[in-house]
């Protein structure tokens, strides 16, 4: 079974009865088939860090310099602000905060260019966060999900949606782990070096309180494909969640690296704590094992 391009003579409808029939390989019409798919999970403990990178548009860059700025910037937009256009895990409508374990894939997987404007920022579990594994090895079904979710022809995203609801979402974990297709994990590049992760991950809209904003920046990518920082901004006290400190990089430069030294040490802090937290392997597992039992439409 190909995803490289859309067929429409297929349609989605065709895609997804195609792909359940893998599951059921000697079905006939007047046969009762059932199955039980286990599913890989991924945990990622408490103080675990990942990027998100939200585009911006030159006629919005004047805001996002000098006006108010608040938490609500950095997470997907509310269905009443903005339409929610269909993406990879996402329906139309749907929110989804989309976060990666690498800057560098955060980038490339919005489609940034030297140039462009975006907001960057780090984000931090609060707990022990469980993700259903979109890419795992073994049977020939698992093989076909892993072909299709890593089709580049947005056309599937709606085949992708629909086999994501039916085989692989879970109300008890936070969203679905996958591997990105714009970047490869070892890839090269001149100014990032090794990307050591190409994990993405795709959060559900109840558990997004999950995530904590731990510091962003409105920012334009330089020609090297790095973020060349114009301001920087950082969480308040709980108290005052949606409020947020920021300072430019041109009015006071100085402090301004300061500012960014600071959160930098208190991201990589984090990190630390995480991956000590894995080595002691002090991390809860999910109340369920996740596995789907699949009868035949």
């Amino acid at each position: 079974m190909n995803f490289e391009e859309f067929d429409p003579k297929i349609g989605v409808d065709g895609y997804c009865e195609a792909i359940h029939n893998v599951l059921h390989p000697n079905s006939t019409s007047s046969s009762v088939d059932a199955s039980a798919l286990k599913l890989e999970y991924r945990i990622y403990p408490k103080h675990s860090v990942f990027s998100r990178v939200r585009p911006i548009q030159p006629s919005d860059a004047q805001k996002f310099l000098a006006e108010a700025v608040t938490r609500k910037d950095f997470y997907p937009p509310n269905r009443s602000v903005a339409k929610v256009p269909m993406g990879r895990f996402n329906n139309q409508g749907e929110r989804k905060l989309y976060l990666a374990d690498h800057p560098y894939v955060a980038l490339k997987e919005c489609g940034i260019e030297p140039g462009d404007y975006f907001l960057f920022s780090y984000f931090s579990f609060n707990s022990d966060t469980f993700f259903i594994d979109a890419n795992p090895n073994g049977s020939k079904f698992y093989q076909i999900l892993n072909s299709l979710f890593q089709s580049e022809d947005k056309r599937f995203y709606e085949v992708i949606n629909r086999i994501h609801e039916k085989y692989l979402d879970y109300k008890e974990f936070q969203g679905v782990a996958y591997n990105s297709v714009k970047v490869h994990k070892g890839q090269l590049d001149d100014a990032w070096g090794e990307i050591d992760s190409d994990t993405n991950l795709a959060i559900k809209e109840n558990h997004m309180p999950s995530a904590d904003l731990v510091g962003g920046w409105f920012a334009q990518c330089d020609e090297n494909y790095r973020p060349r920082h114009l301001r920087i901004f950082k969480p308040l006290n709980p108290k005052k969640k949606n409020k947020l400190t920021s300072l430019r990089y041109h009015d006071n430069k100085s402090k301004f690296i300061s500012e960014h030294t600071t959160t930098m040490k208190e991201i990589n802090h984090l990190k630390e704590k995480s991956k000590l937290r894995i080595e002691r392997k002090e991390y809860s597992d999910p109340q369920i094992s996740p596995i789907k039992l699949l009868f035949k439409d």
